[in-house]
């Protein structure tokens, strides 16, 4: 049982045909509630929460970061996983950024013989806007670093990822086909995620999920399928997941289905997420607070929001007796932060005359400039550097609403560079 728990914190390493693939735990981070005070001098600042620590009876996992004085926000520089009884699982990253703050590399080291050594490493290329358009993975074999694979990725002219491309890397820098993801939009909106695999030199479609959209663009409906059952059953898709909000556009609840044949589904949830939300706040936990519909024994968690609304302060885990049917209690997990505060003055050294407002913002900002700017792009990342929104300037208005309140930083970028950087506070 604590080797499932395990999954969820530890961010090992697994190779497989010499392509690395890493299981990363900032998956799991919580987003940061952030909320605008002014100081005693009236000059625009934020307090912000960054997650120091995670911890269990069993493990901890460590954050790290560095503050940037150009750019006013912080940005994780590491990670140190400890277990407590298997110190063979330990591992430590650290993560090395270009002067864009672009992430260039990701070394892991591995805790052996009461030493830490270098097993593997992710590196990225990025383009003049700054996205990435190469992956590359190595593993330490004990007599050098083996290229595992490459990983390449294409967008299109509204700067949407179209495809990813994975090939593998068979020796003397011959590099084969291995697998590839397709992203189909209509207009703005992701509708179709296509997985391909090579075999015989050929691409063979494994797998496809169609995303469906209510009239407000909100995510309803997502079916999969995986392929390897069309032409037996004859169904053309195998899994459902629908998605029901309250009326003030809240997710309510998530369901799963599983199709029994072709078109018709179980008429029973094989699983159901119900998003129970805080009446004072109107805000619910990032996880699901409750769930139904259990096999037994399998392991499930809540989430105890306390503090501020959208922090995630402890993470629990259990399990159905299925002797007793009532649910035993397995671990917590405890998250730790620290508080500390950001200014929001404008960055230093932008001349040009480009204007962000309203700020503070509530759904939307504009963005006006005395000249018109040529491939112009919009960047906004979180107060620990985490890129949320990137999009192609059409017009002067940038739509915040899907974003949660905090403190943002703003890059817009023309022809590669960047012209204008602001810090925005959502409320």
């Amino acid at each position: 049982m604590k080797k499932q728990l395990l999954a969820l914190f530890i961010g090992c390493t697994i190779v497989i045909s010499g392509f690395s693939q890493k299981t990363k735990t900032t998956n799991f981070k919580p987003y940061p509630f952030e909320k605008a005070k002014g100081n005693e001098n009236n000059t625009k600042s934020a307090q912000t929460l960054l997650l120091k620590k995670i911890v269990s009876p069993f493990d901890s996992i460590v954050f790290n970061y560095n503050f940037d004085e150009q750019r006013q926000r912080y940005y994780s520089v590491g990670e140190v996983y400890t277990d407590v009884d298997f110190p063979e699982f330990n591992f430590k990253t650290d993560f090395i950024y270009d002067s864009n703050m672009n992430m260039i590399k990701a070394n892991t080291f591995s805790w052996i013989n009461n030493q830490w050594f270098y097993s593997c490493y992710e590196e990225f290329e990025y383009d003049s806007l700054g996205r990435k358009t190469i992956r590359v993975n190595a593993n330490n074999l004990g007599t050098g670093f083996v290229i595992g694979g490459r990983g390449y990725y294409t967008y299109n002219e509204q700067g949407q990822l179209v495809e990813y491309l994975q090939k593998i890397h068979n020796g003397n820098d011959v590099y084969e086909d291995l697998n590839k993801v397709v992203y189909v939009y209509d207009n703005n909106k992701l509708v179709r995620t296509i997985d391909y695999y090579n075999s015989f030199c050929q691409w063979v479609e494994p797998y496809y999920g169609d995303y469906i959209y209510d009239s407000i663009t909100n995510l309803r409906l997502r079916l999969e399928n995986s392929g390897f059952y069309e032409d037996v059953n004859m169904i053309e898709f195998e899994t459902k997941y629908e998605w029901t909000r309250s009326s003030s556009n809240k997710v309510a609840q998530r369901d799963y289905y599983r199709a029994v044949s072709s078109n018709t589904w179980a008429t029973r949830t094989s699983d159901k997420y119900e998003f129970l939300y805080d009446e004072t706040t109107d805000r619910y936990p990032i996880y699901p607070t409750v769930t139904d519909y259990k096999a037994p024994w399998e392991e499930w968690f809540v989430a105890e929001v306390m503090g501020n609304p959208n922090v995630l302060t402890k993470h629990s885990w259990w399990t159905e007796n299925n002797d007793t049917g009532r649910l035993d209690y397995i671990l917590d997990a405890e998250y730790q932060y620290e508080q500390v505060t950001i200014g929001l003055n404008d960055v230093k050294g932008n001349d040009i005359n480009i204007s962000v407002f309203p700020n503070p913002t509530k759904d939307k900002i504009n963005i006006e400039c005395s000249t018109p700017l040529s491939n112009a792009f919009v960047k906004v990342y979180n107060s620990l550097g985490k890129e949320v929104m990137s999009k192609k300037l059409n017009g002067s208005e940038v739509n915040l609403s899907s974003l949660s309140q905090g403190l943002y930083l703003v890059n817009i970028i023309s022809n590669g560079k960047i012209v204008k950087q602001e810090k925005i506070v959502k409320n």
